[in-house]
């Protein structure tokens, strides 16, 4: 007799900095260099299970997509337009929110695992482990569907002008935010507006993408995205204190507006 449903207990929790979907790639592994721990759960015996693991370069990680409510029988994938079927697509709006990423595996200790190149957010639950076996899983020559159309898109460099640099040197200093690092890997595989990715084009070769709570304006000239210049997504209400903000960070837009108010 089929069961109708079926009861799943993490093994471990992620750890990283990241707990923000635009934060992370599309992908494991890539264009961007990061790092996270799996960390088990302890009395459960895991210190044997990961025996021999340690000898292999690279990890499945299969996990449990935790920030996700409801499933799409058709998503708008990374690339735009058109919509796809969801079983055609890596999209996380799931019947069941089940994760799968092939992720570097760089050193255990104890019950920790840490991991490079992921895409996985904090607190992710971790539901298994296996190892990346060269022989198994690695295939060539396969048909690739309608991700064969995107197959030679370019990869843009970003080139920040002389303002917008400065604008973030100081978010660096003033927040600890690198926004140039994080609108870089964002805007190097797709620049133009496509479902969710917070970019809006504003007309006359200029577009606005929306990093928490700033707005970064930048032009395209064939494969170079000319940035030029980060502003404050708030308005007047909330920048003069009286409209209230989820993100506690209005002080530090008041500090930006009157530090750089004589380039605007």
């Amino acid at each position: 007799m089929q069961s109708s449903s079926l009861t799943l207990h993490p093994i471990g929790y992620f750890s990283c900095s990241e707990n923000k979907r635009y934060h992370l790639p599309k992908q494991a592994g890539l264009e961007k260099k990061n790092e996270g721990k799996i960390i088990l759960n302890p009395q459960r015996n895991f210190e044997q299970a990961l025996e021999d693991l340690a000898g292999f370069s690279r990890l499945w990680v299969i996990f449990w997509f935790h920030q996700n409510s409801h499933w799409k029988p058709k998503v708008h994938p990374p690339h735009g337009p058109p919509k796809r079927g969801l079983f055609a697509t890596r999209s996380p709006h799931r019947p069941n929110p089940i994760g799968l990423s092939c992720v570097e595996l760089i050193e255990i200790r104890g019950l920790e695992i840490r991991v490079g190149a992921h895409d996985i957010l904090d607190q992710t639950p971790i539901l298994d482990l296996k190892p990346y076996i060269e022989y198994a899983d690695s295939w060539s020559h396969t048909r690739q569907g309608w991700l064969e159309d995107y197959a030679h898109l370019p990869s843009y460099e970003c080139v920040w002008s002389h303002l917008a640099k400065r604008q973030n040197d100081y978010l660096v200093q003033m927040a600890g935010m690198n926004v140039q690092k994080e609108i870089d890997f964002r805007l190097a595989l797709n620049p133009y507006p496509s479902a969710h990715n917070r970019i809006q084009y504003l007309g006359e070769n200029l577009y606005q993408l929306a990093y928490q709570t700033w707005r970064i304006l930048y032009q395209i000239n064939e494969k170079t995205i000319h940035v030029i210049e980060i502003k404050s997504g708030y308005n007047e209400e909330t920048i003069s204190g009286k409209k209230m903000s989820s993100w506690n960070d209005v002080p530090t837009h008041q500090k930006f507006i009157t530090h750089f108010k004589n380039h605007e």
